[in-house]
């Protein structure tokens, strides 16, 4: 009979060895805290090796009282054999809070998983990223990873960054220096103000810790369990972009950014196209922001652009380029001039908001004016010079009525609907001539003899000059 408390934490461990199949007991009035986690302990006596393995739990009792942990079981050469059962008496304790992640002392400073971000105090829609490292001693060894889910970033627009290798890396962590691997790392972009929470990254590792003990050949024993890890939850304060001096075309771009537009052609022929791009360029958090649209003079026939994004995921954010491609076609002739277009960005560096411009572009139309054929309404602006672009209008119209061709109420409808009445009569008749003339046995066969001498005759008269073939 042993003693513990309620709220109490107490290590129940089965040792086995050579075998397999082990079916732990019903731990009734006990909340499992941790486990099962394994143990391996190997040994070298006289030349031969040996190995027991060891599964353990941490218990919390929940009620007092005298409880009775039943035997565990394993199979053994195909019999059951049973551990024996364990008789526990729970007297009042304190109320503790449940311990998360229990591990020996000795494995929490010797491995553990960090979550490092780079800001935790951006601007809404600034680009920050997290990093997840599994810190390690020289002195422990571990395999067999196990990950849990993957972190939810609500909050977030989010983005994993490829990692191509995992590579055995050293550095300092609370001013001790450990060896560490980069586990995972993604981009995050905050969405909205306020406290946001980076959920942690968890996994399961076997860790082997070193007994101190030492076999014939110098090699340690190692205690090896299954841990888990999780980096905690962190926490990042959103701070909202500033109100003084945001443009009035500002539309959420927050990094830094160039702009350009271009055309491939600044002289055309009158029906031919000229491409024209506006392309943003730079680092932040692209494909989160409108890029400016092109204002066309309204006599210029311009089609929906064409969107092309050459971007990759780093630490800092979206790099790259995006590019609206605007097709447009001149049917007039004339010089005609696309203004400038501004974009605005807030830089979170120097926490200013800066805007840039680009040039206007003067297309030229040669050539004769052809009809418009598009119906697309684009801004109107401004014409320098352009052909006669309107007719007069006519005053005078002379207008006739068409013709209304319902079938509703017409001769055909009339008469379509009245001849099935007439029709009826003539079937009737029809119908009585037909019963009479089969019922006429004898005419039929008078009927039937005359056909068949018309037949007969007809084909003599064919051979009149044939003698032997008439008779």
């Amino acid at each position: 009979m042993q003693n513990t408390l309620v709220y109490d934490l107490f290590e129940y461990t089965v040792n086995k060895s050579g075998t397999s199949d082990f079916k732990a007991p019903a731990f009734e009035g006990f909340k499992i805290i941790a486990g099962p986690s394994t143990s391996v302990n190997r040994r070298w006596v006289n030349g031969k090796s040996s190995f027991s393995l060891s599964y353990i739990f941490f218990l919390q009792p929940t009620a007092q009282g005298n409880v009775t942990i039943p035997p565990a079981s394993i199979k053994y050469k195909d019999k059951t054999v049973n551990t024996n059962a364990l008789e526990l008496t729970i007297t009042e304790g304190v109320a503790t809070k449940d311990p998360v992640n229990k591990t020996d002392q000795a494995t929490k400073d010797n491995i553990f998983l960090v979550a490092h971000i780079s800001n935790t105090q951006p601007f809404l829609g600034e680009s920050i990223y997290v990093e997840y490292r599994l810190y390690f001693s020289n002195k422990i060894e571990f395999s067999d990873a196990q990950f849990g889910e993957n972190p939810k970033y609500e909050g977030f627009w989010n983005q994993d960054i490829n990692i191509s290798s995992y590579d055995r890396k050293t550095g300092k962590y609370k001013g001790t220096n450990y060896n560490y691997y980069v586990l995972k790392k993604a981009v995050l972009i905050p969405q909205k103000t306020g406290k946001l929470i980076v959920e942690p990254l968890s996994m399961d590792i076997l860790v082997g810790m070193p007994t101190g003990k030492y076999d014939f050949f110098g090699y340690e024993y190692m205690n090896t369990s299954r841990e888990h890890f999780s980096s905690g939850n962190r926490y990042v304060s959103v701070k909202p972009l500033p109100a003084e001096g945001k443009p009035a075309g500002f539309s959420g771009a927050v990094g830094n950014y160039n702009l350009n537009v271009s055309a491939n052609k600044n002289t055309i022929n009158t029906s031919e196209a000229t491409r024209i791009d506006v392309e943003v360029t730079g680092i932040g958090n692209m494909k989160l922001f409108n890029i400016p649209k092109l204002s066309i003079p309204s006599n210029l026939e311009v089609y929906p652009p064409e969107r092309k994004e050459s971007l990759s995921t780093t630490v800092r954010g979206l790099k790259g380029k995006i590019t609206d491609t605007y097709n447009v076609v001149a049917p007039y002739n004339g010089k005609y001039i696309i203004p400038q277009v501004k974009f605005s960005y807030f830089n979170p560096k120097d926490e200013k908001y800066h805007t840039v411009s680009s040039n206007e572009i003067v297309v030229n139309v040669e050539g004769e004016s052809q009809p418009l054929t598009t119906t697309e309404q684009v801004p109107k602006q401004q014409l320098v010079q352009s052909a006669e672009n309107f007719r007069y209008i006519k005053t005078n119209t002379s207008l006739n009525p068409i013709p209304n061709g319902d079938f509703y109420g017409s001769n055909w409808f009339y008469g379509l609907l009245t001849f099935p009445f007439l029709a009826i009569p003539l079937f009737i008749l029809a119908g009585n001539k037909r019963k009479k003339r089969k019922a006429d046995v004898q005419g039929n066969k008078l009927r039937e003899a005359n056909r068949l001498s018309k037949k007969y005759l007809s084909e003599a008269k064919q051979q009149l000059g044939h003698k032997e073939a008439f008779y």
